[in-house]
């Protein structure tokens, strides 16, 4: 990458009967379609310096849809 930073990254529903997740640019959509719990995973399309990709999963919570 010679430095520079990216913003761009990918992400998917492990639970997409719960939740849906749609990538935009740099904005990422979460759509709610029933209660239960997903994991949401999200990973840069870039790597660091280490030549690694960055990464994070976040579990959403959706009570009412």
């Amino acid at each position: 990458m010679n430095g520079k930073v990216t913003k761009a990254f990918t992400a998917k529903s492990y639970k997409e009967s719960v939740a849906t997740v749609k990538v935009s640019g740099k904005t990422m959509k979460v759509t709610a379609k029933k209660a239960g719990t997903a994991k949401i995973k999200v990973v840069t399309k870039g790597k660091n310096l280490k030549k690694k990709r960055l990464s994070a999963v976040m579990v959403l919570t959706v009570k009412k849809a």
